[in-house]
C-alpha cells in the first residue's frame, strides 16, 4: 500500500481530495485506514488484471467503488528494431517548448474531444475538466520536464500542424515510453499516427535505448493495431478502480452539529425495536466484549439523520431511497459527538440528493460514516 499517495494535480483539477496508487494485492484494513485518515474523496487504484479477483476485497471497505477502465501496456524491443522510413516523408518534427503550450492546448481540445478514459466513468468528476488533464499531461512531458527526462514534438506538413508526440525516458534503465500521441481529425487515415510511432522508436533506438512502452485504454483498438504492426507486443494490463469515499467533497455548505446519546434515548429505542441486548444496558457485559462500557444502538444515529434530512435539508417531504453505514468505532452514552453532513450530489431537476454523514468523537476520531440517497420532489 506504500504506493498510494496524494495526487495534487488531479485534486486541483477536479477540486476534490484525490489519491491514487498501484497495488499488486489489496489489504482492505490498510486501505480503509488510508482513506479515513486522509479524508479521501476518490481513490484511483490500479490492480494488475491477473489479480482481478482482488476486487472482491474492495467490498469489505463499505465504500462505493467502480471499475473505471482497463489499461493495457505494449512493449517493443528496440535492440531488434530496424529503423523504418516514414510513410509521409514530408513530415517535420519540432521539439515542443513552453512557447508552444497554447498551440498544443488547442490541438488537445480538438483531438481528444469525446475520448473516453477512467475519468469519464465516474459521475462525480466534472467532464469539462477531463480535457484539461490531457493538456497538463503534454505540458509536463516537454523537453523541460522533471530532471530533463521528457521530450515532445510538434508535427507539421509544410506550415500546417498535423499532430504531436510526447515521450518520457529513463537513461539508467534505458527504457522509454510513448506517453501521448495525437493526430488532428482532418489528417487521420493518412498513416500519420504510424509515423509518430516510427519516428519516436527510431529516435530512441539511435540513442541506445533497449525497450519502449506505450499504453492506452483497452477499447482503443485502432492504436493497438498500429502498435502491433510497428513491432509492439502486449505486455501488461491493469484494471482501474475508483473508490468514491467522498469524505470531503460537497456541492453545498457542510452542516456540523453536536449531539449526545442519553440513557433515555437508548431505553426508548429498545422499547420501539424490542432490542434489549445487554451490550446496550450492562457495562460489565459490554466490557467482557472488549468495550469500555455499554454502547448505543446504531439506529440512534439513523434517527438523528432522519430528523436532519426531514426537517433541515432537503427538508419536508424528503424520502430515504437507500443508505449504507460503516461503523468504525462504537457510540457510547453521555459522550459528545459531532455530525458533519455533506452533499456530493445535488440534482434539483430529478430531486436526487446523495449525502455523506460523518460522526466524530471528542478526540476527532471517525466513529461512523453514513451514505444516504434521498429524494426530494419539488
Amino acid at each position: 500500500m506504500s504506493t498510494i499517495a496524494y495526487s495534487p494535480k488531479e485534486s486541483s483539477r477536479f477540486q476534490m481530495n484525490i489519491y491514487r496508487g498501484l497495488v499488486e494485492h489489496i489489504d482492505a484494513r490498510v486501505l480503509r485506514d488510508i482513506i479515513v485518515k486522509n479524508m479521501v474523496d476518490i481513490l484511483i487504484l490500479r490492480i494488475p488484471s491477473e489479480n482481478l479477483a482482488e476486487q472482491d476485497k474492495l467490498e469489505r471497505l463499505g465504500f462505493e467503488f467502480l471499475c473505471a477502465d482497463t489499461l493495457v501496456y505494449y512493449i517493443a524491443d528496440l535492440q531488434a528494431n530496424k529503423e523504418t522510413a516514414l510513410k509521409n516523408n514530408d513530415l517535420q518534427f519540432y521539439v515542443i517548448t513552453d512557447k508552444d503550450f497554447e498551440t498544443v492546448d488547442n490541438m488537445v481540445k480538438i483531438i481528444f474531444a469525446g475520448y473516453t478514459n477512467h475519468y469519464n466513468s465516474n459521475n462525480y468528476l466534472d467532464k469539462e475538466n477531463i480535457l484539461a488533464g490531457y493538456q497538463e499531461w503534454v505540458r509536463d512531458f516537454t523537453s523541460k520536464g522533471e530532471e530533463g527526462n521528457c521530450i515532445s514534438w510538434l508535427v507539421k506538413r509544410g506550415n500546417e500542424l498535423v499532430g504531436f508526440a510526447t515521450c518520457s525516458y529513463d537513461g539508467k534503465l534505458q527504457v522509454c515510453e510513448g506517453v501521448l500521441y495525437g493526430v488532428l481529425p482532418n489528417e487521420s487515415g493518412k498513416g500519420i499516427y504510424g509515423d509518430l510511432i516510427r519516428f519516436t522508436k527510431n529516435y530512441f533506438t539511435r540513442n541506445g535505448y533497449k525497450n519502449m512502452k506505450v499504453s492506452t485504454q483497452i477499447q482503443n483498438f485502432a492504436v493497438q493495431k498500429v502498435w502491433t504492426r510497428e513491432g509492439f507486443v502486449l505486455d501488461k494490463s491493469y484494471n482501474t478502480f475508483h473508490i468514491n469515499s467522498l469524505l470531503n467533497y460537497s456541492k453545498r455548505p457542510v452542516d456540523v452539529y453536536k449531539f449526545v446519546i442519553s440513557a433515555d434515548d437508548v431505553q426508548k429505542i429498545a422499547e420501539t425495536t424490542g432490542d434489549f441486548n445487554p451490550i446496550h444496558f450492562d457495562d460489565d457485559f459490554a466490557m467482557k466484549n472488549k468495550l469500555k462500557g455499554r454502547i448505543a444502538h446504531g439506529i440512534i444515529a439513523n434517527a438523528e439523520l432522519t430528523k436532519y434530512y426531514g426537517m433541515e435539508y432537503p427538508g419536508n417531504g424528503t424520502i430515504f431511497m437507500k443508505y449504507n453505514y460503516i461503523f468504525l468505532l462504537p457510540l457510547y452514552l453521555n459522550e459528545d459527538y459531532k455530525f458533519r453532513i455533506s452533499f456530493p450530489l445535488v440534482n434539483t431537476e430529478s430531486g436526487i440528493h446523495k449525502s455523506v454523514a460523518i460522526v466524530t468523537d471528542n478526540r476527532n476520531n471517525i466513529c461512523l460514516i453514513s451514505y444516504v440517497n434521498l429524494l426530494k420532489r419539488n
